[in-house]
C-alpha cells in the first residue's frame, strides 16, 4: 500500500466518528527470555516445586556463554491508541494516531505517552517528520510544528496549495512536498508562507540529501536528482516498478518498488542498480544507517538490509503486526505495531 493511499485511509477513518477516550499504559517490562511479552507467567504446582528443591544439584560446570535474548522479548511500549507513523528527535518519540492526534514519549520509556494535540482543537495531524531541528506534521493544507521535548503545537500556514500536501521532506530552511491528486512538486519556507512550484512528477515520492531533492515518480518510474537551488533535473534511473519509498546517502539512492516488492540500491553517479532485498511486502519505510537500511515487511517483520549487495537480509523480529513507522538512534530501532497498539524497541545490529 502506497503512502498516498495510507494517508487517505487515515483521513477517512478519522472522520468516521468521535475520537476515543485515551487510556494511558505505562511502558511494559521485558518478558522473560523465550516468552510472549503479553503472556502471564504460569505458577508451577507446589508438588513440582518441592520435587525440584529435593533433587540434588549436580556439580557446577564451566559457565556457558550467555545466549542472546530472542527479539520477541525486547521491551516494548504500550500506547493508548494505534500509531500510524513515527518520528524521533532529541530523544523523544513523536507519532500521529488513527484519530489524527499527536503523541509523544521519551524514547527510553522513562515516562508514559502524552497526547499533545487533538483534531477538533488543533486539526487532523498526520505523518510527523523531522526537518532540520524541528518536528512537523501534516494538517489539512498546512502543517503544525511540534515542540520537542515540550510537546506544544503551533500551526504553520501555507497558501497557494491546490490540494493537500503529500510525501513531505524538509531541512532547516525549506519544506518540499507533492500534492494530492496533482502532479506538482512544491516548496515553502519552513516557517510557512506561499507555496512555489518546483517540478512536475506524477505520484512523487521524495527524499532530500544535502542540496539535492530526489524524486521518484510512482506513475512513470523515473528517478531524478534536482538541485534545490535551481537547475535542470538529472535522470538516475527509469522504468522503476511503482516506487513508494526513497532514501539517499552520499553515494546511492535506495528505492522500494511495490510493483515487484524489491529494495534496490542505485549508484548516484552511474545509476547502476543492485538489488538488496526481494519479497518485501508494504515496505514503505526506509531508515538509513552507516552500513545498512531498515524497513518493514508485512504482516510481521522488521528487516535489516546490508548496503553491500550479496549479504542476505536479516529479520530482526517477526513478532510485529502490521508495522509502520521505523526510526532509529545509536542503540535501537523503533517500530510501531498493532494489536495491541505499541512501539517496539529492538537493538541495532
Amino acid at each position: 500500500m502506497s503512502s498516498l493511499r495510507r494517508s487517505l485511509l487515515v483521513a477517512l477513518l478519522a472522520a468516521c466518528g468521535p475520537r476515543p477516550q485515551p487510556i494511558v499504559y505505562l511502558p511494559s517490562e521485558p518478558a522473560p527470555r523465550g516468552e510472549d511479552p503479553g503472556a502471564t507467567p504460569e505458577t508451577p504446582p507446589a508438588t513440582e516445586t518441592a520435587a525440584a528443591e529435593a533433587t540434588p544439584k549436580p556439580a557446577e560446570a564451566t559457565p556457558k556463554p550467555v545466549e542472546p535474548v530472542p527479539s520477541s522479548s525486547w521491551p516494548d511500549y504500550r500506547v493508548p491508541t494505534l500509531p500510524m507513523d513515527l518520528a524521533l528527535h532529541r530523544g523523544t518519540l513523536v507519532w500521529a494516531d488513527l484519530t489524527g492526534a499527536i503523541w509523544r514519549m521519551p524514547a527510553d520509556g522513562s515516562a508514559a505517552p502524552e497526547q499533545v494535540s487533538e483534531q477538533h482543537r488543533d486539526g487532523l495531524a498526520l505523518h510527523p517528520f523531522v526537518a532540520g531541528d524541528r518536528v512537523l506534521a501534516k494538517s489539512g493544507k498546512g502543517l503544525i510544528a511540534i515542540e520537542v521535548p515540550g510537546g506544544g503545537v503551533t500551526p504553520v500556514r501555507i497558501t497557494g496549495l491546490p490540494d493537500y500536501p503529500e510525501n513531505i521532506v524538509g531541512d532547516a530552511s525549506t519544506i518540499f512536498f507533492g500534492v494530492f491528486n496533482h502532479d506538482q512538486v512544491m516548496r515553502v519556507p519552513i516557517a510557512g508562507g506561499a507555496a512555489q512550484h518546483v517540478f512536475d512528477a506524477k505520484g512523487a515520492v521524495l527524499a532530500l540529501h544535502g542540496s539535492t531533492l530526489y524524486i521518484a515518480s510512482y506513475d512513470t518510474g523515473d528517478l531524478l536528482a534536482l538541485p534545490t537551488a535551481g537547475g535542470a533535473p538529472r535522470t538516475i534511473a527509469r522504468r522503476l516498478n511503482h516506487p513508494t519509498a526513497l532514501a539517499v546517502d552520499d553515494t546511492a539512492a535506495y528505492v522500494y518498488t511495490e510493483g515487484d516488492q524489491r529494495m534496490t540500491r542505485f549508484d548516484l553517479a552511474t545509476g547502476a542498480p543492485k538489488v538488496l532485498g526481494d519479497h518485501l511486502d508494504n515496505s514503505d519505510e526506509v531508515e538509513l544507517a552507516a552500513d545498512a537500511l531498515y524497513t518493514v515487511s508485512w504482516p510481521n517483520k522488521l528487516v535489516r538490509l546490508a548496503k553491500v549487495p550479496g549479504v542476505a537480509p536479516a529479520t530482526l523480529t517477526d513478532k510485529l503486526f502490521q508495522p509502520r513507522g521505523v526510526v532509529r538512534d545509536d542503540q535501537f530501532i523503533y517500530v510501531t505495531s498493532d494489536r495491541p497498539p505499541r512501539i517496539v524497541r529492538v537493538p541495532v545490529r
